[in-house]
Order: C-alpha cells, then sequence, then structure tokens
C-alpha cells in the first residue's frame, strides 16, 4: 500500500517542487489545464506530442481491445472452477480484480472518445474534460503497474504445492499479457512525451536547435556533413516546425484541408475548360512545331542517361526480379570489369555494379562511358561522363538523391548569394552549389572534359540530370558554358534552384521537364514557409473536428465545410511575431530555363490499375510558384515515372504539330487545329522498345 500511495502521489510532488511550490493537490489539479487555447495538449504542467482530439480512433481501439480482453477475463472467471487448494481464491480474486481494471479503462476510453470527438479543431475549449481523463488514466496505469508487479511475485512466492498446473499456467497468462498491454501503454505515453515541453524561458530556441542538430545526426548517422552543415540544417527545422503550438495530426489534418481547397480549385478550373489546375492566368500554350517535336524527341533521348547515374538500386527497385536476373547476367556475360581501374569508375562497390547498370541503362544508346564516379558524400553527387557516337555529343550525366547525403545536400535550402561568371550575382541553392563546384573541381583535377573534347573536337558538351542531378548540371552548365558556348542543359524535374532573372538569363541553353504535380520544382525555403503559414490558417480557421477530416480521406460523405471563413481563411497565415518565420524575408527560388510541362490529358482504367496520358505544354515559371499537395506529388517526381511518362507523351502523339508554323513558334501564339504523329526514325523507335 505504501509503494503505491508513493507512486499514485510521485508526479504531484514532483511538479510541485519543481515549480517551487508547497505541494496542494487542489492547486496542482488547477495546473492541469493550461492554454487551452492552443491545439497542443497540456498535461501536468508540461506541453505534449499530441492534442486533445487525438484520441478519437485511439480510444475506439482501445474500447475494442479492452472489450476483447474483458470477455477473456469474464471467460475465465465464468469457466475456471478448481478447489485442489486454498490458493485458488486468491487466483479468482487477483482475476476479478483485473475485470473491474478493464471494466473501468473500458468506460475511460469511450468517455475519451466522446469528449475528444467535441468542438472543431480549433475550438479546444469544448475538449477540457480530455486532459482530466488521461490524467486519471495515467493514475491508473500506475495501479495497473502495482497491480501486475504483486501478480508476478505471487507467481513465483505460491509453492508448487499449493496451486495446480492449470491455476498457475492460467495466472502466468493473466501476467503475460497484463505485461503486453501495460508495455502498449507506457509507449505511448513515451511517444507523447516531449523532452521540452516544460521549458518555457528565452533558452527555448537553443535548447530546440540543439535538439534538432541531435535528432538529424541520429537519423543521418551515415552522412559525413561538417559542424556547420549540421548547424544549418537544425536551425532549418526548427524554424519550419518550431514557434506554433501544434502537432503531428495538426499538421496532418492542415494538409488534408489545403488538399481540399486545392481540389476545388482544380474543379473550377475544368469547368472553365483550362488544362488541370490552371487558370486563366497562367502562361501555358501546348507544344507546337517541329522544333517543339525537334526538343521533346532530344529530351527523351537523353533522359536514359539521367537514369544511368542512378546506378544499380533504382534498376532493382523497378523490377526486382528483372533487375536482379539482368544485372546478374551482365556481370556474367558482359566485360570483365575485374580489372577496371580507378582512374575509369571510382566509389563503386567491389563487382562494379553501377557500372554494370549504367552500360545495361544505356543499352539501346550508341555510347561509350569515359569515367563514371558514384561517390557520394555531403556537397557532392556522382557523376559520368561518355560519349555519343549518334548525336556526337560528350555527355555529362549527374545523380539526384539516392543516398543520406544526397538529402542532407537537399536540406541545406536557405538561399545564398554567389557569384557566377556567366550571368552575374545570384541568388541560389547552396547544397546543389556546392556539389557543383565540388563535381567541377574533380573533373578539373582530371582534366575529364578537355581531354574528351580533345579526343572528339567535333563533339558538342550536353549536361543532364534528374533532381539534385539537374541542379547541379544547371549550375555546371553556367560555370562551363564561357568555355563551350554550344553547350546544352536537359533538366529532369530539377528543383527551385535560381532567383527570377537568373532563372530568365539560363532559358537559351537550358531546357527543364516537369511531371504532373512534381513537388521538387515547386520546392524552396520560401514556399515552405509559406505553406507553414497556410497550415497554420486552415488549422485555426477548420470548421470540422479532426476525426471528421480524416475520416474524410476515405468516405467524401465527411467533407461537408471545410473553412469558417473561405474567402479569407489563408489571408490571414497566423502571427509572424517571429520574423524567422516570415516567408518575405526569404527570395522566392524558382525553377531555371525553358520548362515542358508534361499535364495530364486523361485517365484511363485497366484491370483495377489507372493509366495517365500527358501532353507537354510550354509552361512560365511562375506556374510553379505554388505546393501542390497531392497523393502524386512524390511519385511524379521519380525518375523511372519521369522517364515513362516522357516516352509515351512522345510515342502517344501528344504533340501538337502543324507544318504551316514557323520552327520558332513556340514564341508566338500556338496553333493547336491538327495533331500530327511525330516523325520518329527508326533509331528512336528501336531504343524505345529496347527501354
Amino acid at each position: 500500500l505504501s509503494v503505491f500511495l508513493v507512486l499514485l502521489f510521485s508526479p504531484w510532488v514532483g511538479f510541485s517542487f519543481r515549480c517551487g511550490r508547497s505541494p496542494n493537490p487542489l492547486k496542482f489539479l488547477e495546473q492541469i489545464n493550461l492554454r487551452k487555447k492552443m491545439p497542443a495538449l497540456r498535461l501536468c504542467g508540461r506541453r505534449w506530442r499530441s492534442a486533445s482530439d487525438d484520441y478519437v480512433y485511439v480510444g475506439l481501439m482501445g474500447v475494442v481491445a479492452n472489450a476483447a480482453w474483458f470477455a477473456c477475463l469474464l471467460y475465465l472467471c465464468i469457466t475456471y472452477r478448481t478447489n485442489d487448494c486454498p490458493q485458488q481464491a486468491l487466483l479468482i480474486a487477483y482475476i476479478v480484480f483485473h475485470l473491474f481494471t478493464t471494466l473501468f479503462l473500458l468506460v475511460m476510453d469511450a468517455l475519451l472518445v466522446h469528449h475528444s470527438a467535441r468542438g472543431s479543431l480549433p475550438d479546444v475549449g469544448k475538449r477540457e474534460f480530455v486532459e482530466t481523463l488521461l490524467f486519471v488514466e495515467l493514475l491508473l496505469l500506475m495501479l495497473e503497474s502495482f497491480v501486475i508487479a504483486l501478480g508476478s511475485v505471487a507467481l513465483f512466492a505460491i509453492p508448487p504445492c499449493d496451486l495446480s498446473s492449470t491455476g498457475r499456467r492460467v495466472l502466468f497468462s493473466v501476467i503475460v499479457s497484463s505485461y503486453v498491454v501495460f508495455g502498449i501503454r507506457v509507449l505511448s505515453w513515451w511517444w507523447d512525451y516531449d523532452r521540452l515541453g516544460g521549458t518555457e524561458d528565452d533558452t527555448l530556441p537553443k535548447k530546440l536547435t540543439k535538439l534538432w542538430r541531435q535528432r538529424l545526426r541520429r537519423i543521418c548517422c551515415f552522412a559525413t556533413a561538417t559542424d556547420e552543415n549540421w548547424e544549418e540544417l537544425a536551425s532549418t527545422f526548427y524554424v519550419l516546425f518550431e514557434g506554433s503550438d501544434v502537432v503531428a495530426s495538426d499538421i496532418t489534418a492542415g494538409l488534408i484541408l489545403l488538399h481540399g481547397r486545392q481540389r476545388a480549385a482544380l474543379a473550377k478550373a475544368r469547368r472553365n475548360r483550362g488544362p488541370e489546375y490552371y487558370s486563366a492566368s497562367d502562361q501555358i500554350k501546348p507544344l507546337s512545331g517541329t522544333a517543339d517535336a525537334t526538343v521533346l524527341k532530344t529530351m527523351a533521348y537523353y533522359v536514359p542517361y539521367a537514369l544511368g547515374a542512378y546506378g544499380w538500386m533504382p534498376l532493382i527497385h523497378n523490377d526486382p526480379c528483372a533487375g536482379t536476373i539482368g544485372l546478374l547476367r551482365s556481370c556474367c556475360t558482359g566485360p570483365c570489369l575485374c580489372c577496371v581501374s580507378q582512374l575509369e569508375n571510382t566509389g563503386d562497390n567491389c563487382c562494379h555494379c553501377s557500372l554494370v547498370a549504367l552500360r545495361a541503362q544505356l543499352v539501346g544508346v550508341n555510347c561509350t562511358v569515359l569515367y563514371s564516379s558514384f561517390r557520394s558524400i555531403v556537397g557532392h553527387t556522382a557523376y559520368f561522363i561518355s560519349v555519343d557516337h549518334t548525336n556526337r555529343t560528350i555527355v555529362l550525366a549527374c545523380r539526384g538523391t539516392l543516398s543520406i547525403s544526397d538529402t542532407v545536400t537537399d536540406g541545406l535550402a536557405t538561399p545564398k548569394q554567389v557569384h557566377i561568371p556567366s550571368i552575374g550575382n545570384v541568388r541560389i541553392h547552396p547544397g546543389a552549389y556546392a556539389a557543383a563546384v565540388s563535381v567541377l573541381a574533380e573533373m578539373r583535377q582530371r582534366q575529364l572534359v578537355e581531354r574528351a573534347m580533345h579526343d572528339y573536337p567535333e563533339h558538342k558538351l550536353v549536361i543532364c540530370g534528374h533532381s539534385l542531378g539537374a541542379a547541379v548540371a544547371v549550375i555546371l552548365g553556367c560555370i562551363l558554358r564561357p568555355d563551350y558556348p554550344e553547350l546544352h542543359v536537359y533538366a529532369y524535374g530539377c528543383p527551385a534552384l535560381l532567383d527570377f532573372a537568373s532563372a530568365e538569363a539560363c532559358s537559351p541553353f537550358v531546357t527543364m521537364l516537369a511531371v504532373g504535380h512534381d513537388l521538387v520544382p515547386r520546392l524552396s525555403m520560401h514556399r515552405l514557409l509559406r505553406l507553414r503559414s497556410d497550415l497554420l490558417a486552415a488549422i485555426y480557421h477548420a470548421a470540422q473536428p479532426k476525426w471528421r477530416i480524416f475520416a474524410s480521406t476515405i468516405c467524401k460523405r465527411f467533407a461537408t465545410v471545410w473553412w469558417q471563413d473561405p474567402e479569407h481563411a489563408l489571408s490571414q497565415p497566423g502571427s509572424h511575431t517571429d520574423t524567422r518565420h516570415d516567408p518575405a524575408r526569404i527570395e522566392p527560388l524558382l525553377p531555371p530555363g525553358r520548362i515542358i510541362h508534361l499535364i495530364k490529358s486523361e485517365v484511363t482504367s485497366k484491370f483495377c490499375r489507372k493509366k495517365r496520358a500527358y501532353r507537354p505544354y510550354w509552361a512560365a515559371r511562375t506556374n510553379f510558384s505554388t505546393l501542390i499537395i497531392s497523393g502524386r506529388m512524390a511519385w511524379d517526381h521519380f525518375p523511372g515515372y519521369t522517364a515513362d511518362s516522357l516516352l509515351e507523351a512522345v510515342q502517344q502523339n501528344v504533340v501538337a504539330l502543324d507544318p504551316e508554323v514557323d520552327p520558332n513558334a513556340h514564341e508566338a501564339a500556338p496553333n493547336t487545329r491538327t495533331i500530327l504523329e511525330l516523325d520518329l526514325d527508326t533509331r528512336d523507335t528501336k531504343m524505345y522498345s529496347e527501354l
């Protein structure tokens, strides 16, 4: 009994002495609910990682689990009747006690579901009783731990002769099951515990930045980065995720609300007979004319180079069986790779699997790989140089994000100003710029481009890449263009990289491709801060409870009224008392060059699988100034899907052509009266079929 009393009052005593107050239970109960106007839960004088409306579905699962456990215990009480020894009464009493404890937890979970489902998302006042219920459950959790400990002692303290083997097995089963349930509850409380939830002083920003740095070092433990990189990355995450009293479920609900608002805008755009998610003011025009068809065919021709830079992992990921068999067959029947010198292939594994996958990816292209480097660290990316004998070009292909080090490079996203001689002072993505400078220094040290151009003097330089590799390719093109004026860059899914003026200056030698709802071309620090403001506005203007918002993703009948003020919900994005959260303090970055955007034209279903057809448009870079919340915003960026969509767009005759239009017709108003087939020669057709 004394141990139970200590466990019961230890949270109150610890809270009281931590606050410097005399122990007063009534004062402690008054401190349970603090700052009720904020969504985050306040319990025992500290902030937790959950909100008061997060316990609807969790409580329902608790009701089901406790009901099942109650039925099992009730069955034991009814059916277990043996009178072998006096200790049987102790076993029955222990089971009955567990029975009533489970019944009490069942009632508490039902009350928790009822109170947690009340009110809209920002209306915390209607859920003020949730904190009291959780506090009672916390006390009951301590009582349950004491009872389980008594059962464990009884299991080993009762002599074997005093309890039958059946009774001992029943007691053992009840105790083990109780330990499992108790462990699940303790894990849930530990998950909701916030280490810095009790910190409210001026040291909170510094502590949170340190906490994010520790988290990132643990997650990215295989990435070798400098302390400056970790500090910058931790500051970025602190600015994005801290400074607002919301939890992860609130962010998810806000994304669902923004997605619903964007879907309404899409429906309005479709009623106006415009392409998907474009309004009449957006600057888009379909590709037309022979010149545009040639540009699209050229981008489709160089896309295997961008995919080949990824090495062997995407090859197996896209098709585990065929990819693995093809890789092993190439290693066994292809040229011997055991004697490949380090000057030809660096950073690969002992079997040179990435080089084998690269050659397998380029099986339909008449080319020769001169040098490949698959070394990947923070501020550096993999790349290779090859000679394309068909188009008479030297191709430099850079790899996109594949490793944890590449992810850290992507996260260094706060724009910085640098000087590039060909375009002047620019605001640029610092991670991509560091990777481009590192690749350029390695190439100049080995004189890779110089030797290739010396051996093939009539060839032109082409640089291509996907994702992070596209950004590195654009920066390399800007740096190398004074030495090679005829070079051209083909960027697939390039991220927001440069300021508006610099992105426009790249148009003569950069052509970019974006597919559907691709997230990366729209992603920058400025837009993330603006998304943060829109999320806060969506959360604090929501007219529905959180459980209903989540249910609307499964059943649309729950999506009735989303906003309390639909016209001005996003015009008041919350308070910007901290200037670090203001999007206006950071200049927005935009994707570079001329942009071909593949927009979904139709969707066909076959055998429960949807197939999307895309039509290419010339798009203005300002069309990528808003993040589109969609289930396909990550899938549309995958390199394999980007390549498939581009090749299908070429093959399915979706380019509007008119022989009477001037080759430079894409600069004028397009003529889309006729749709003709692309003039694909035999070599291109063979390459597409092999791919």
